[in-house]
């Protein structure tokens, strides 16, 4: 019993590091990425 509450757990910390990383992505915090993102490679 106490595995499947581990992998409820790590499904969840996974789902907020990905939620995290979207804010991010939509705000436009990052200026690194931002300027990656429009410049011509």
């Amino acid at each position: 019993m106490r595995y499947i509450v581990a992998i409820a757990v790590t499904l969840g910390v996974v789902v907020l590091v990905n939620l995290v990383f979207l804010w991010v992505a939509v705000s436009g915090a990052d200026p690194v990425v931002a300027s990656y993102l429009t410049e011509s490679r």
